[in-house]
């Protein structure tokens, strides 16, 4: 086989190697038994391919994988990985697999340290193809990042159960299931989680650890259960456990069946039930839910016993702590346990070194109380405080009706300080400022609060301390952060090695001490605070001087970053004077983006003269992330006429429009708009006009365009406003009071789903006068069928919006995929009429809606846009090839 060498940087691992490594036959990740069935050309060992499969298996399930890591360039990426002996905590083999950037997650090459001749086919590289194989399935990402994945191995195993040992299985019906889980509950005692997670229960688990179900890989789950045999496949995994964890799979209960996981962890007595980490962390993502349930978990341990009341070694807990990087919480395990186990704190010194190698750094930091815990009217009250003061001090953290993430960050983290826990401090940390700069912005954010007048409560002092605290040690103690204009800038003194070396400042006044000049502009070091001069530290004058210095800058990159040649001034006078067909164009626009988003948008009326500069401060790049819909259709009408403006005066070809709007996070959402402002033009059957092909080019140009969409600190581009769930909700409640009695369906549960299809097609049926006769029904009952008809379209139209992607495979047939398009553009012709007599009337507080960021007009044309898009795609069923633009 061909190889092609690699050299990997790792971060943590035992050390870098050259790396060979070998080409294999591409094969999808969930395919990947394949790499392992045998070379071309050699006899094939079926009972060994399977050994291979369950040691493998094992391997990654015994947490025995360490140092994880990947490295993705624009088509592969890169998994490296250490394998851990059983025995010991040394490296024994590294492991390195490469892939496609693509949905399948496809292998293309692999190498083992175990193995220098060609492409492995070893445990090792089987346990990595093991763990990549289970984050594909369960794991939230690509088209499924924003909706959770429920499992399915524990309702697998425990229905062979039922049917081989009672001739039996689960129930179809939620409700009979929800009784289940709650006579499950009951006889395991799992209202008493915090026992569980404790070790502070009188019994323990039954059974093993859970066995992974899967027929293309493991070829004896075809005859599982077997009755006469004692080891995993005769007995449930967990016992009584098992049973409520499949019903937990079966009611989609994810919170419940994180805290099952949790008690797994807790309670694992053997290597495999380390496994349930990641089943844990692929289960809830990278939320608040993940941080809440460790900081639980965490927080409630204590060590199991055995028969004799000894405490024993954790090893799912072990992994947890390893995987997370639980400094502390390793501390607190290992002087619990060193007494009987000597040998978990070598298991763990890594993960002990992350936070606890400087015990002289620990005795200089102060003693902060983590003792008391506050209640969420404390918490509520400071988060409060602290919103109040950025956005008197810096209002681009709030702009447009988006919140800059660094906020968000911080107020999380002052929460996870207040609660004393942490093990959750931690984790924000590792998570959210990862970064040297988020991390220096947060300390001094909360610092300044902290100073300021609005701190007046001693309550809110020790929480503020813990959270400067935690995040301290990741912040540039040579920095400081200023807030100039409209940009939050972090400014390091700009001082030599040598100086560094030899003065050794320790802050980052001490730094600025140091310094003579900043952007050519002297410092004084004069006339310290209160007007006392201190020889040892820079003076408020200073920090003045530093602040005009930065200004400038800003001021500096904004002139450079306007392009005059191309962005201009839309009015009427400018497009007249150039091109007739201009001005023709922007009547156009501003007679469209009138009749979609109403009277109070136009072209006139939303200034965005910047549209198509490169944001330079954070204010530039904020106020483009949160726009309304009727906002984001003035901005896309700006792109179109400016669009044809740069094609007519034939500027330089290198100014690329789409470009720019990239630059903002704008690409995706303004893709959107200009698709929905071509399907209002199909939907409401309008004849094709020259602002609709001007529109078309646009959005070609959008969708071809290859520059990376800009994003924030949490990977978000722009979104609109009010948020879609919402607006979901907002609608539905608005229908369902308009029509009493209208029963709504599941838009996740699919037999709901096909249930309403079925039921709407036969009703579509009745409703047809000639084929109601011939099956002899009368009038009424013509009638009767037809309101019902009426109802379950609307009701599966709602589904169809809520879960738009989920529901449109499940409707196949044209004339009920016409008859739910038809009631979204009915509710469309319904809203955009409520709209127009809402608009008419002059805009006051009764015009917001309670508890949210948007008025009624905003949420009147998100629900527009949500319909359109839903007709668009039901008429794609109904009529293939209806969406010709």
């Amino acid at each position: 086989m061909n190889g092609f060498p690699i050299y990997l940087e790792t971060v943590g691992s035992r050390g870098n190697d050259d790396i060979t490594v070998f080409d294999v036959e591409p094969t999808k990740v969930m395919e990947f038994s394949m790499l392992f069935s045998g070379r071309v050309g050699e006899e094939r060992d079926y009972d060994q391919e399977r050994q291979l499969l369950r040691d493998g298996r094992d391997l990654y399930e015994c947490g025995r994988l360490r140092y994880w890591n990947e490295f993705p360039n624009d088509t592969h990426r890169i998994v490296a990985v250490d394998v851990m002996g059983a025995t010991d905590e040394r490296a024994h083999t590294h492991v390195t697999i490469c892939m496609k950037n693509d949905d399948e997650e496809t292998v293309t090459g692999m190498s083992c340290t175990c193995t220098r001749n060609g492409a492995p086919q070893c445990v090792h590289a089987c346990a990595v193809c093991f763990r990549l194989f289970y984050r594909h399935r369960y794991a939230s990402r690509g088209s499924r990042a924003n909706r959770m994945v429920m499992p399915h191995e524990a309702s697998d195993i425990v229905e062979r159960y039922m049917a081989d040992r009672l001739g039996t299985w689960f129930s179809s019906d939620a409700k009979e299931m929800s009784s289940v889980a709650e006579g499950l509950e009951i006889i395991t005692g799992f209202n008493r989680w915090t026992d569980w997670i404790g070790n502070r229960h009188t019994v323990g688990l039954l059974g093993n650890c859970m066995p992974s179900i899967e027929e293309s890989i493991d070829m004896d789950t075809q005859i599982w259960p077997k009755r006469d045999e004692p080891d995993l496949t005769a007995v449930l995994p967990h016992g009584w456990f098992t049973m409520l964890e499949a019903a937990y799979e079966r009611l989609g209960d994810s919170a419940k069946l994180a805290k099952m996981y949790a008690v797994y962890i807790a309670q694992g007595r053997l290597p495999q039930d380390a496994c349930y980490v990641d089943r844990l962390r692929w289960l809830l993502g990278n939320t608040t839910k993940l941080t809440q349930i460790l900081g639980e978990l965490t927080g409630s341990f204590q060590l199991p016993q055995d028969n004799r009341m000894k405490p024993v070694a954790s090893l799912s807990y072990e992994h947890l702590l390893r995987e997370f990087g639980l400094s502390d919480e390793a501390v607190s395990y290992c002087e619990s346990l060193k007494k009987y186990d000597r040998r978990c704190t070598r298991r763990l010194a890594e993960v002990i070194s992350i936070g606890n190698t400087n015990r002289v750094k620990e005795l200089e930091t102060p003693n902060i109380d983590w003792r008391t815990r506050f209640g969420d009217d404390d918490i509520e009250i400071i988060v409060k405080s602290f919103q109040a003061y950025l956005k008197e001090q810096m209002p681009a953290f709030f702009v447009n009706g988006y919140v800059d993430p660094i906020v968000e960050d911080c107020e999380e983290l002052i929460r996870s300080a207040a609660a004393g826990i942490k093990a959750r401090c931690r984790l924000i940390i590792s998570r959210r400022f990862t970064s040297t700069i988020r991390a220096t912005i947060a300390r001094d954010l909360l610092s300044d609060f902290a100073e300021s007048d609005c701190v007046v409560v001693h309550s809110d002092s020790i929480i503020l301390e813990r959270s400067i605290a935690m995040v301290e040690p990741r912040a540039d103690r040579l920095a400081r952060t200023f807030l100039v204009d409209d940009d939050v800038v972090v400014f390091t003194v700009p001082l030599d090695e040598a100086t560094l070396q030899t003065e050794r400042p320790q802050d980052f006044m001490e730094a600025l001490r140091l310094a003579d000049v900043v952007d050519g502009m002297p410092l004084t070091h004069e006339g310290g605070r209160n007007g006392i001069l201190d020889q040892n530290h820079a003076t408020d004058k200073d920090l003045d001087i530093v602040r005009r210095a930065l200004k400038k800058r800003i001021e500096h990159a904004k002139t450079e970053a306007r392009f005059n040649d191309i962005v201009t001034s839309a009015d009427d006078d400018y497009d007249a004077e150039r091109d007739p067909a201009l001005k023709g164009l922007r009547e156009c626009l501003d007679v469209q983006i009138n009749a979609l988003f109403g009277a109070r948008f136009s072209l006139e009326s939303v200034k965005c003269d910047d549209l198509f500069d490169p944001p330079v401060t954070m204010g530039q790049r904020n106020k483009w992330l949160r726009p309304t819909a009727g906002q984001l259709g003035v901005w896309a009408a700006n792109y179109v006429l400016n669009l044809r403006r740069h094609e007519l005066k034939e500027l330089d070809k290198s100014v690329y429009l789409p470009h720019y709007l990239a630059a903002k996070g704008l690409k995706s959402a303004m893709i959107g708009m200009l698709d929905h402002m071509l399907g209002v033009t199909a939907m409401l059957g309008i004849e094709r006009a020259q602002v609709d092909v001007d529109e078309y080019r646009a959005l070609h140009l959008l969708r071809i365009d290859q520059h990376p969409e800009d994003t924030d600190a949490h990977g978000h581009a722009a979104i609109l406003r009010p948020d879609r769930d919402f607006t979901v909700s907002y609608l539905t409640n608005v229908l369902s009071h308009a029509r009493p009695g209208l029963c709504l369906v599941d838009a996740y549960n699919e037999c709901s789903v096909q249930g309403a299809v079925e039921d709407l097609h036969m009703l579509l049926q009745v409703s047809d006068g000639d084929y109601a006769r011939q099956h002899g029904f009368d009038d009424d009952y013509i009638v009767y069928s037809k309101q019902r008809a009426d109802d379950t379209a609307l009701a599966l139209m709602l589904a169809t919006i809520e879960n738009l992607d989920g529901i449109q495979p499940l409707i196949k047939d044209y004339d009920v995929a016409r008859a739910v398009a038809e009631q979204a553009k009915q509710t469309y012709m319904m809203f955009w009429h409520a709209r127009d007599e809402n608009d008419a009337v002059p805009a006051d507080d009764v015009d917001d809606i309670a508890g949210h960021e948007a008025d009624i007009t905003d949420a009147g044309n998100m629900m527009l846009m949500m319909l359109e898009q839903a007709y668009t795609r039901l008429m794609e069923i109904a009529e293939p090839g209806y969406k010709d633009w």
